[in-house]
């Protein structure tokens, strides 16, 4: 195991290559505590397995066998984020390993400076069980998502708190995967969806609270592949089978996790020279207390961290909400700052304020206190 950390370890100082793990089959002990935290990437075969201690040696300190499903990629991809992206077979994992080399070996060194701006409108996806969104432009014609109008035709709502309902539901904004596949001329993602039935015939459309690609927009002006390693929040979306069938937006509240996860990236970034872009909109981190317990506030810290330390330029895009400090660790507003119209960014999301003051007005009546 020391020998591993260390030859991975020099080999990500001396090149600027990507160091990617895939775990076909069963993948235990010491490799996973070793190898696997030490790449840039992680790839999980579906119906592979992984974990330090295997079922048995579990089984045996417990008194009790595991479940089956309890260390496999799919529920680490679901539930730690030690698995990237999941792939279902071999055709899948060539084309996804070339286009990301082709990607790297072709790029160039990005100007100092962003050279030139494209319009972000409307929204689409495109999925099938386990993704990877490769082609620009896919839509899902089956879903009704895709009847929406692509053109953001601006809301202008008469109050802060009707703007608020705006950005916390409203399907025809923006998200990172979108300004993806539509702002940039080709991109690698490093992570995967999953769709999901509910038992009220519901279909679920789950995306990690944070995401992060390769991205590249060829300028004919520098003749360049200008390069970023995009990272932004992504909602997971819900169809709902209730009479005309209708479509929700679950936020994304990133985990103690996908911090861990976006400080992997950040890494990956500088040590491929690449500058970063951040697509911002969340209403803050996973307010659980399992993400108190996973020290979600040392990841935030420690995001905060990397942004200062970051040595190439960075650009942050507020698209829609930023909410309480779980944003901040994503915002990377060093050198370049934007928001869309009618984006919001405050400390306290507005419920949780409202229900602290309402707390402190029961208190002040309860003791005989002036409402005031």
């Amino acid at each position: 195991m020391k020998r591993t950390v260390h030859a991975l370890n020099q080999f990500k100082k001396e090149t600027n290559q990507p160091l990617v793990f895939v775990l076909v089959g069963n993948v235990w002990g010491g490799l996973t505590a070793s190898g696997l935290p030490m790449a840039d990437s992680v790839i999980g075969m579906v119906n592979s397995n992984m974990g330090f201690a295997g079922p048995d040696v579990i089984g045996e300190y417990e008194s009790k066998t595991p479940p089956a499903e309890a260390q496999t990629v799919e529920n680490s991809f679901e539930n730690n984020r030690a698995v990237h992206v999941i792939l279902n077979n071999l055709a899948e994992l060539l084309n996804y390993l070339q286009r990301k080399l082709d990607i790297i070996v072709n790029a160039d060194q990005p100007p100092a400076k962003p050279r030139h701006h494209r319009e972000i409108t409307g929204i689409n996806f495109d999925h099938n069980g386990f993704h990877v969104p490769f082609r620009p432009g896919r839509v899902l014609r089956s879903h009704r998502r895709a009847d929406l109008p692509m053109v953001f035709i601006p809301i202008k709502p008469e109050t802060v708190w009707d703007q608020h309902k705006v950005l916390s539901g409203d399907l025809r904004r923006p998200d990172t995967l979108y300004i993806l596949q539509h702002t940039f001329d080709g991109f690698v993602p490093l992570f995967s969806g999953k769709v999901a039935s509910g038992r009220d015939d519901s279909k679920y459309l789950r995306y990690p609270p944070i995401v992060a690609a390769l991205a590249y927009i060829d300028d004919p002006r520098l003749s360049k592949r200008l390069m970023r390693m995009v990272i932004g929040n992504q909602p997971s979306y819900i169809q709902r089978p209730d009479g005309k069938i209708s479509i929700d937006q679950s936020h994304s509240n990133p985990t103690a996790w996908d911090y861990q996860y976006e400080l992997a990236v950040i890494s990956y970034a500088e040590r491929l020279k690449y500058q970063i872009t951040t697509f911002v909109h969340t209403f803050g981190a996973r307010p659980k207390i399992e993400d108190e317990l996973a020290t979600q506030f040392r990841g935030i810290a420690y995001g905060l961290k990397a942004q200062l330390d970051f040595p190439y330029f960075t650009s942050g895009y507020l698209i829609g909400v930023g909410g309480s400090g779980g944003h901040l660790a994503l915002d990377f507003t060093t050198d370049y700052a934007a928001m869309l119209e009618g984006a919001q960014e405050y400390v306290a999301e507005p419920r949780s304020a409202a229900q602290i003051l309402y707390k402190i007005l029961l208190m002040r009546i309860s003791s005989g206190q002036p409402k005031e």
